[in-house]
């Protein structure tokens, strides 16, 4: 009489199991592909994304900064008109913390009118570009007033020189009262 053996297996079983190991290498197979095909994708993302990141967390250099502070005086003074309904010379009351005085900027705001207020960064350097920031306010009166807050940043065509506004005034002829104002970069600016 024939004994089997019981550690072999029958003809259907020995498929089973080599169509289950040809499974497993297969899923092996693809995902290893996959990995690979993975780990590519991540480094493409890397190669492309370090770089613009690399750059954005450069130190900015001295311009960036002082249009950044302008851009700042600009917001303060916009706070500052919403909850006092005027405009100040005075940096400080804007509660902002900067020194009027760097080794590279001079930062000044000065009331132009009831309506406008400009703030400027003016490069001690000669080889440097200057900045004009300007708040302004418009009032339209349709069904009812409207108050507007606007705000403009300016930068010198050319190193050495202040960038100049153009502040256009509608004056009301009867009473002499400013109605109306729009502020616009000067001829030697440059809108930013």
């Amino acid at each position: 009489m024939f004994m089997r053996d019981p550690k072999s297996t029958s003809p259907k079983e020995s498929n089973n199991l080599e169509i289950k190991q040809q499974n497993q290498e297969f899923f092996l197979v693809t995902t290893k592909k996959l990995g690979c095909l993975l780990l590519t994708i991540i480094g493409l993302f890397l190669f492309i994304a370090v770089p613009s990141f690399l750059n954005r967390i450069k130190e900015k250099g001295p311009d960036d900064k002082a249009k950044q502070l302008i851009a700042n005086l600009n917001k303060g003074h916009q706070a500052y008109y919403v909850e006092y309904l005027k405009f100040t010379n005075i940096i400080h009351d804007l509660g902002i913390a900067i020194k009027t005085e760097s080794d590279i900027f001079i930062y000044k705001t000065e009331i132009v009118n009831d309506k406008v207020v400009k703030s400027t960064a003016t490069a001690k350097n000669n080889e440097l570009l200057s900045y004009t920031g300007a708040v302004f306010i418009l009032e339209s009166q349709e069904k009812q007033l409207t108050t507007t807050i606007k705000s403009i940043l300016c930068e010198g065509k050319e190193p050495g020189i202040q960038p100049s506004l153009k502040i256009i005034s509608i004056v009301e002829e009867k009473t002499g009262v400013l109605k109306e104002v729009n502020v616009e970069c000067g001829d030697n600016s440059l809108p930013l």
